[in-house]
């Protein structure tokens, strides 16, 4: 959360002199025990510490430690098509950034996988989170969205149902996914952002921290057609990201 988000500021910002701090090389070094840790847990049913090993080495633009085979042999044995949406996304995310298909000459995914995903974005209940990790699985997998105006009109209910952070921002990344038929989002980019709170005059932040902040953060700006955020803004989130970096978990590093 804290490098993904950072890169994303970077993408914002020119060089501000209100930003003193940095990600050091230093810093790097200790994130690599964290992502390798979070790889070496091969004894868990949780296949979420390998997504964020992966996904921490990708932000370095390293290649993971060279126990792919192995890992790819562990997602396939603990991997459940049934699991919720996004435990299916760690997954398939995991073995398509290890290339495992060509390792192990299979796919992880069933007829049963992509059945599930898609009756996630047709039942009422399903909530935001649900729905974009529904729509991130199958994008990795390259299988169609089926019926986007409907995952629309189902999105827009549970935002109606529950309008908290958290919500909003996984709405903003399924809405992300949805092309055209996502631009409905763009009406609630004004109220996401007044909500988020200055500190001390320099930095600004979403409660609920770092977690929040990222998840919002990397969300509106997945829309490449609004700007969400002032110069001042943007060197503001940036501030705060940085106070973060000593954050010494893959998820929270990520």
């Amino acid at each position: 959360m804290l490098l993904s988000s950072l890169i994303i500021a970077s993408f914002l910002l020119c060089t501000q002199a209100s930003i003193s701090d940095y990600i050091s090389k230093s810093d790097i070094q200790k994130f690599i025990p964290v992502f390798k840790s979070s790889l070496d847990s091969l004894d868990s049913e949780d296949l979420s510490n390998i997504y964020y090993g992966i996904r921490g080495f990708s932000l370095l633009s390293q290649p993971p430690p060279a126990n792919a085979a192995e890992t790819c042999k562990h997602l396939q044995k603990f991997f459940k098509d049934d699991s919720n949406s996004e435990s299916v996304y760690y997954s398939l995310s995991s073995w398509s950034q290890l290339n495992c298909a060509k390792a192990l000459n299979a796919k992880l995914h069933k007829d049963t996988t992509l059945k599930n995903l898609k009756s996630i974005l047709d039942k009422p209940e399903s909530t935001t989170a649900d729905i974009r990790y529904a729509l991130e699985s199958l994008n990795v997998v390259s299988e169609a969205i089926p019926n986007a105006n409907k995952i629309v009109q189902l999105l827009q209910a549970r935002l109606k149902e529950d309008d908290s952070l958290p919500s909003m921002g996984q709405a903003l990344h399924a809405a992300a996914l949805l092309g055209g038929s996502g631009q409905f989002i763009v009406q609630y980019v004004e109220d996401v952002v007044v909500q988020a709170d200055e500190v001390d005059g320099r930095m600004m932040q979403w409660e609920g921290g770092l977690t929040v902040t990222s998840l919002l953060l990397s969300g509106l700006l997945r829309l490449p057609e609004t700007k969400p955020l002032t110069q001042v803004q943007a060197d503001k989130f940036a501030t705060y990201l940085l106070t973060r970096k000593t954050v010494q978990n893959a998820k929270g590093i990520v």
